[in-house]
């Protein structure tokens, strides 16, 4: 038998009566969102719609949702959300009581990083699948590319575009694929020659050469889980209060255009650096010509361990790949190298969309990049002097190294803006600021 309920009221209350109260439910109000949010869905479709109509009239074929995507982009003001036939006419027209709102901020958005085309784009481009490490020394590899560049060039005039409309304007775009097994048991990689149209460099330059390794399943001891990718978005998420913005020319002119990603372009930064400020730490260390450590380094333990063990694997890399220059980075480091490394600092991000840049840095620098939740778009490029030649790289869950001289000296590199998942990177370097600033590192 069933304990009969008391309907005695206990005298013990654990939780304010206020706290308990909701807001009244409004059915009216409640049904009335709910019928919005349905109009709107099915007026996105009837556009889609209208819009694939209108532009195979225009003899554009379409392939499938992300080339329809792509085409959107690039007619963006000649498109309207419903489309006409009268009874006489051969083909339906656009009803122009119902031209899109297209305000030109949203077309500044779409020039400006034209995300959708990028992508069609490298769908039908030539790729190149990564060898084991083994084979990557064999002269007659696939897996090695080439890149011009010039060495005397200190400013380009694709200086601060996106990687999107950088890949739309080269004529050569290679794609450097992920392994076709999902968890391969060996590393396997590509290299790429850059070609001095200069003649600055030798032919065995140590600097001339960009090297991409994509871990395997023995790496940061990922066999059965976690992914490191995934435990360090953990780590970032818990201190995102700690991003700043970086680049701030591409900032800059990311508002001016318009650019939709602008917010994402922020990280967190762990290490030693002499950035200029008024805080009584900058001023302190410029007067004694030391750098001072980042006060993120101590308020993000966690990130912290993660990228202690993302720079062994780094640094490893780099002795292995370029022996003198990794030595000439620990000896100039002196006392602010971190991790026991010839780095002085690293620089975490989280989809972080930067535009084309040299970087200021001695030596070569390591790129430690992790896809989380499928990603789609963000992959790192590298672009040729002239912007006829561009080099995509795919980066893997496992884990992805890219490696090589990203100093004024190198190709434009950046990150192609991340439409869905995410991607975690680690950049170690060794800022030049720092050597020039810091006499007393060896004291």
């Amino acid at each position: 038998m069933r304990p009969k309920k008391s309907r005695k009221k206990s005298s013990i209350q654990t939780h304010s009566a206020d706290a308990c109260e909701h807001a009244p439910f409004d059915r009216k109000e409640h049904l009335k969102r709910a019928m919005q949010k349905k109009q709107e869905k099915a007026g996105k479709k009837r556009g889609a719609v209208a819009y694939a109509i209108q532009l195979k009239q225009k003899d554009v074929q379409l392939h499938g949702p992300r080339h329809l995507k792509a085409a959107m982009e690039q007619h963006p003001g000649t498109l309207s959300s419903v489309v006409t036939k009268a009874p006489d006419a051969d083909k339906w027209e656009a009803d122009p009581r119902f031209m899109p709102k297209a305000p030109a901020k949203v077309r500044k958005q779409v020039q400006r990083r034209p995300m959708g085309q990028a992508q069609w784009t490298l769908e039908n481009v030539t790729c190149v699948q990564p060898v084991p490490l083994s084979q990557m020394a064999d002269p007659t590899s696939s897996n090695k590319l080439q890149m011009h560049m010039d060495a005397t060039e200190h400013f380009s005039d694709f200086y601060q575009e996106t990687m999107e409309n950088l890949v739309l304007r080269a004529e050569n775009v290679c794609t450097i694929a992920l392994p076709r097994k999902p968890m391969p048991s060996v590393r396997s990689g590509a290299c790429v020659k850059l070609l001095d149209v200069s003649h600055t460099w030798g032919v065995d330059d140590e600097q001339s050469m960009i090297y991409i390794e994509h871990l395997c399943a023995a790496d940061l001891d990922q066999h059965d889980g976690p992914w490191f990718g995934d435990s360090t978005a953990i780590a970032y998420d818990q201190v995102r209060h700690l991003e700043n913005s970086f680049h701030q020319r591409g900032v800059k002119k990311a508002k001016v255009t318009c650019d939709p990603l602008v917010d994402d372009a922020v990280a967190i930064e762990l290490g030693f650096s002499v950035m200029a400020g008024g805080s009584k730490l900058q001023m302190t260390a410029w007067r004694k010509g030391e750098a001072f450590e980042l006060r993120a380094t101590a308020k993000a333990p966690e990130l912290n361990a993660h990228a202690e063990k993302a720079a062994k694997l780094a640094w490893e890399h780099l002795l292995r790949r370029f022996p003198r220059i990794a030595e000439k980075m620990q000896a100039e480091a002196g006392k602010y190298g971190i991790y026991g490394t010839g780095f002085s600092k690293v620089t975490v991000a989280y989809d972080n969309p930067t535009n084309a840049h040299y970087d200021d840095n001695l030596g070569a620098d390591v790129l430690v990049v992790f896809n989380i939740r499928n990603l789609r778009g963000g992959h790192h490029v590298m672009t040729s002097h002239d912007g006829k030649e561009a080099i995509v790289v795919e980066s893997s869950k496992l884990g992805t190294i890219i490696s090589g001289n990203h100093q004024h000296v190198h190709v434009l590199h950046g990150n192609l803006g991340t439409t869905s998942g995410g991607r975690i990177i680690f950049s170690f370097y060794l800022a030049q600021a720092l050597l020039n600033r810091a006499p007393n590192r060896f004291v």
